[in-house]
């Protein structure tokens, strides 16, 4: 926890315009958590699967892990802000020490799910990742 924090305090605010948008942590279950982001997927034909952990994307069920529902969540609520690459190590894997090569499979793994989508994930090097709908 004082990890995360920690995180939270060099990265409390990352501008995307003339806004700020204030990161904040996560530590619910995505599936059934009441803040994920349906809404907004739905918006580019992203639905959430009957099945736990799928989703529909052009009548198609494709399955997800759980650390890919966690990486959604952050980048989708967050859209269009860049999130440092530290942030979202702490997001997805919250009570874990992994390395940065892990967030660079589970963006992978995401990108080939959002395939055929117009979701885009886009990587600021040296900076993070950015989620644009």
């Amino acid at each position: 926890m004082n990890n995360l924090n920690t995180l939270l305090d060099n990265f409390s605010h990352t501008a995307t315009s003339s806004n700020e948008v204030e990161l904040t942590p996560c530590y619910n279950r995505c599936r059934d958590c009441p803040l994920f982001p349906y809404e907004q997927l739905a918006s580019a034909n992203i639905n959430k699967g009957e099945k736990r952990g799928t989703f529909i994307i052009h009548a198609e069920h494709r399955k997800i892990s759980s650390q890919g529902y966690r990486l959604i969540c952050a980048l989708t609520r967050q859209e269009s802000t860049i999130l440092p690459t530290d942030y979202l190590i702490q997001y997805v894997w919250p009570d874990s020490t992994i390395v940065k090569n892990n967030l660079n499979v589970a963006i992978y793994d995401l990108r080939i799910l959002l395939r055929g989508t117009s979701i885009d994930i886009e990587n600021h090097r040296k900076e993070g990742y950015c989620l644009k709908l």
